[in-house]
């Protein structure tokens, strides 16, 4: 049976590992330890949250790992230790820690990867403290399962043991055309025994299960397959008649809860602080303060209309003893003016030029009287 050397090519904009499968059968043989926090030697320490994190090996160099070709048949395939490095460190440098699938089909959300090392020293590498002995060079990596679906129906249960990587690759000289080198053990361990509990469970979770759901301040509706929306589960909108993940930050619920979603997941529910209802006092203050406010203004107003009237009738006042102090004058003046020079009325017609003007008192007597009828 042939053997074939994986590589990276670099240049390819597609390169090395984009993602990890959580598989039943991983084929590098090693499957994952889960850990719970360490029970503290006291009574309450039952009480303790697993931390839903699982540790295994990504990649082994030079584990031959069993493949089938484009013709059906079996080949051998392995990584370098140079190329388990570099594919770690462009899985890290790519940003794909939280890209994660489930058997290599369906894309799963709220998995991160939270370390990720190369063994460097095979009797004090961390990773025998958990029960690896996993050889120079290997991959080892933790992931945070925030999912609570993926944890307690697929690692809880056993069904799913370990980790298989997703990446492009080269063989030899030869790239693989269109190819996703998932190194997953092709052989015939794709029972179907498995393939049937695997379906059944997802059409349990994902198909005929009644959602829980929730609307939205905004009036759409978001969905979970978990009883309740809490933190750690799964929260997806229908869009374009199809299920997808809402998409990460704050969610306001129309009951006014908000939730903080990072990864398709729940991380937190925030509650929003309930108003205090007013008491019967309380509506009667403001009542009182708001007729003050309007008893104020209004009496401003007819304050201020009152004054300008007052001063409109001392301007008044003032006018009248003017007009009268030159009507006085006036007829005082005509009193003394002989008889003779007035005995002849005449008009305009007659003496074919205006007549002289009005005595000033007159004049502004008749302009007061207007302007004040």
């Amino acid at each position: 049976m042939k053997l074939i050397e994986w590589q990276i090519d670099e240049s390819e904009e597609q390169r090395g590992i984009s993602a990890i499968s959580l598989v039943e059968h991983p084929a590098i043989e090693s499957n994952w330890k889960t850990f719970s926090k360490v029970k503290e030697q006291i009574e309450f320490a039952a009480q303790d949250k697993e931390r839903q994190i699982v540790m295994g090996a990504a990649l082994i160099p030079k584990k031959q790992i069993i493949r089938v070709d484009d013709k059906g048949e079996e080949y051998y395939g392995f990584f370098s230790e140079e190329t388990v490095r570099r594919g770690m460190e462009l899985f890290m440098m790519d940003g794909n820690i939280d890209k994660h699938t489930f058997e290599h089909t369906d894309v799963v959300n709220g998995c991160v990867v939270v370390e990720s090392w190369i063994v460097e020293d095979v009797n004090n590498d961390k990773s025998n403290l958990y029960g690896f002995n996993a050889p120079k060079g290997t991959w080892m990596v933790s992931i945070k399962v925030n999912n609570k679906v993926i944890w307690d129906e697929f690692v809880k249960t056993g069904i799913v043991q370990g980790f298989s990587i997703e990446g492009y690759f080269t063989e030899g000289a030869n790239k693989s055309k269109d190819e996703t080198l998932s190194i997953i053990e092709s052989n015939k361990m794709k029972k179907t025994v498995f393939n049937t509990v695997v379906d059944k469970l997802k059409k349990e979770l994902f198909g005929e299960i009644k959602l829980a759901e929730a609307k939205l301040a905004d009036g759409s509706t978001i969905f979970t397959p978990a009883e309740e929306f809490a933190a750690g589960v799964e929260v997806q909108m229908e869009i374009d008649g199809e299920m997808q993940p809402v998409a990460d930050g704050e969610w306001e619920l129309e009951t006014g809860e908000v939730l903080v979603v990072a990864g398709g997941v729940v991380g937190e529910i925030l509650t929003k602080e309930p108003e205090e209802e007013m008491t019967e006092a309380d509506v009667e203050a403001q009542l009182s303060a708001i007729i003050a406010e309007g008893i104020e203004a209004a009496t401003k107003g007819l304050n201020d209309k009152l004054a300008t009237l007052t001063a409109d009738m001392e301007t008044l006042k003032a006018a009248k003893t003017e007009v009268e102090t030159e009507l006085s004058a006036a007829k005082t003046k005509l009193s003394k003016t002989p008889a003779e020079t007035i005995t002849r009325k005449q008009t305009l017609s007659e003496q074919g030029a205006p007549s002289k003007a009005l005595p000033k008192a007159v004049s502004k007597g008749l302009q007061f009287l207007n302007t004040h009828k």
